[in-house]
């Protein structure tokens, strides 16, 4: 049917009217441009919400305003074309760092409570504003934090002791992670929680993760593939698994990875030539009732706290436990912020000796533990011995970590010889002791080749080290590989093997 003249002038009016009205919404809009994307901030009740410019959530909004104020739906092309107009001028705009929860300037931290308001802290304080320049982006599933008090630092952190189910070393440790973990300038390790059934890991998990970054999603099932995990990670700052079993490797790399940051390139979607960079750095909680960390990378990138069977006399309610908590929730978020104030001023102060992997984290904790009351000196002592702990995980699961010690006792503590020739050599000595006893070593997870020893020596270098052993590999006057170990013995060894000598010696 041919439409009349009159129609066809209505809907180029209906048209017109739509382009006016998306636009005016858009141009009186703050506009943000990322390396990734365009948003504008929608302003509604008080609360300036950002908005993909192309994405679905803005191209609803827009629909539902334009029904609203005309009438009727605007057409998906004069969406589309008002988008595209608005994406060719915000292409002169600068390019800004978009966060997640938590931005860090010029030694000043700005923490978004996603309720429209933020909290501010510097070395002077700290203080709830109304706006920021900041470029804060919300995850799918982030929920507001509740607006913290202002206390005194053991009025705040105090209120935490009675929801920990862990020992009072383990009190000292978690309270500097949990204030640690607002400086996103520093590397801070990933937390492990253990403990058998009933020692509430997945509350502890839930805690932490209501501090830090709160979501309606708190615990997640730790994804198995790499490109699930690299999506998840790329949109918290700080995410909690839960009721882990095992980790496998590639996952046990990306979490190293995702702990220390790393650079993730990848191709757009629906594209050939056009890549997407994305960077990931993230804190991360794991539990499970077995230890389930069996690298000796991640361990030494991980803080180790152990849960405690609770009593039947003193469990309580899920419904009591959380309301209790959520009253002392926004004094606890408020000590933390007087805490980390305190910490900023105390930590160009401090120099420390031996400091442990993650440099940053160990310097930044003894501030934030001598802003809790001159714990500096007791966080140290509790963080070397947490840091045997992740020895003893690593050695626990490592076989070279036994089996290397104990070869070089047998030789007065030093060996020199051929790569390949030492692979033989320990590989006869691990299947003579097992002639003995069949359980003393895991004959399966020996390395399948010289390659792979001097790989697995590598790995566990700093475990070895804590046992005593040093070696060192480069090539001799042949060519080949020569491998020099060292065993660092405090009682001497009086009766040993006569050394076995390569062939062509």
């Amino acid at each position: 049917m041919k439409k009349t003249l009159s129609q066809k002038t209505t809907e180029i009016e209906l048209v017109t009217k739509s382009e006016d009205v998306i636009l005016n919404l858009l141009n009186s809009c703050r506009k943000v441009r990322t390396k990734d994307a365009v948003y504008v901030y929608i302003e509604e009740d008080g609360e300036a919400t950002p908005y993909e410019l192309f994405g679905e959530e803005l191209k609803s909004y827009l629909k539902t305003f334009v029904k609203d104020k005309c009438g009727h739906f605007p057409a998906d092309i004069t969406v589309r074309d008002c988008l595209l107009y608005v994406s060719s001028k915000a292409k002169r705009l600068p390019v800004e760092e978009t966060y997640y929860r938590i931005a860090l300037q010029n030694e000043e931290m700005t923490y978004d409570l996603q309720n429209g308001k933020y909290v501010v802290v510097n070395k002077s304080g700290w203080k709830i504003v109304d706006r920021t320049d900041r470029m804060f982006l919300h995850s799918f599933d982030g929920s507001p934090q509740v607006t913290p008090v202002r206390c005194t630092v053991d009025d705040g952190l105090s209120r935490l002791d009675k929801y920990l189910n862990i020992s009072q070393d383990e009190k000292l440790l978690l309270k500097v992670y949990l204030v640690a973990c607002f400086n996103g300038s520093i590397t801070f390790p990933s937390i492990n929680i253990n403990g058998t059934n009933g020692s509430g890991k997945s509350t502890l998990s839930r805690i932490i993760k209501k501090i830090i970054d709160p979501s309606r999603n708190e615990l997640e099932i730790l994804p198995d593939s790499q490109d699930n995990l690299r999506v998840r990670l790329n949109v918290d700052y700080y995410l909690a698994f839960d009721n882990i079993s095992t980790i496998s490797k590639n996952q046990s790399d990306f979490l190293c990875s995702a702990i220390t940051g790393v650079s993730i390139t990848k191709r757009k979607t629906y594209s050939n030539n056009k890549l997407n960079t994305v960077q990931i750095k993230r804190g991360i909680c794991l539990n499970g009732i077995s230890p389930f960390i069996k690298r000796a990378d991640l361990s030494e990138r991980t803080i180790f706290i152990t849960t405690k069977l609770i009593q039947s006399n003193t469990r309580i309610g899920d419904t009591d436990f959380w309301e209790s908590f959520s009253k002392d929730l926004p004094y606890i978020l408020g000590g933390i912020f007087s805490v980390y104030s305190k910490a900023l001023n105390i930590y160009p102060t401090v120099k420390l000796q031996n400091l442990q992997r993650l440099a940053d984290f160990n310097k930044f904790g003894y501030a934030v533990a001598e802003a809790m009351g001159g714990l500096g000196e007791e966080f140290n002592r509790v963080l070397d011995a947490n840091k045997e702990t992740q020895m003893e995980v690593t050695c626990d699961n490592a076989l070279l970590v036994t089996l290397v010690p104990n070869f070089l006792k047998e030789y007065d503590g030093e060996w020199t010889s051929e790569v390949t020739f030492f692979y033989k050599s320990l590989k006869n000595f691990m299947e003579e002791e097992l002639c003995d006893d069949e359980y003393k070593y895991d004959a399966a997870a020996f390395p399948k080749a010289p390659n792979y020893l001097t790989r697995g020596l590598h790995a566990y270098e700093s475990a070895l080290a804590s046992k005593g052993v040093r070696f060192e590999i480069k090539k001799n006057s042949k060519g080949n590989k020569e491998i020099h170990l060292t065993l660092i013995i405090r009682t001497p060894i009086m009766i040993g093997r006569t050394p076995i000598l390569p062939e062509t010696a």
